[in-house]
């Protein structure tokens, strides 16, 4: 059962890349899809009709430029140039609530600096294998 009860702020819910939480982060999104094979028969009058087919997911992290955190952009460009296998997770940091986790590397990378604005970064997970939940 979650330890974390009512509803949960956006706030809690971190990005961890094998095993340590990405520094100065101001977005986390997982995304997962199921994609459809068509089963459309002539026995059914032609009506388009699916099956489940392939499972994809991604996660998402964005964040403010900090060099000094420890698990920040610069973590992130070398997992990226490296093109480096790792753990990720999403979840809080109540190891008892929900949350998912996979293989993955990071398939884009992004780097902001904008005049007169905070420098921002942005790297999305794409999977090497199936993501697993975990106290659902």
């Amino acid at each position: 059962m979650a330890a974390t009860t009512g509803v949960i702020s956006g706030n809690i819910l971190l990005i961890y890349m094998d095993g340590d939480a990405i520094g100065c982060t101001t977005g986390a999104t997982f995304s997962g899809t199921n994609n459809q094979t068509e089963t459309t028969c002539k026995d059914n009058d032609g009506a388009v009709t699916f099956t489940p087919g392939s499972q994809d997911w991604n996660i998402t992290v964005a964040g403010n430029t900090k060099f000094d955190a420890p698990v920040g952009l610069q973590a992130l460009m070398v997992a990226w140039k490296t093109k480096a296998e790792l753990t990720v997770r999403m979840g809080s940091e109540n190891v008892d609530d929900p949350y998912v986790e996979g293989l993955a590397f990071i398939s884009q990378f992004d780097w902001d600096g904008q005049v007169n604005e905070t420098s921002t970064y942005s790297a999305t997970f794409s999977p090497k294998g199936p993501i697993s939940m975990f106290n659902t």
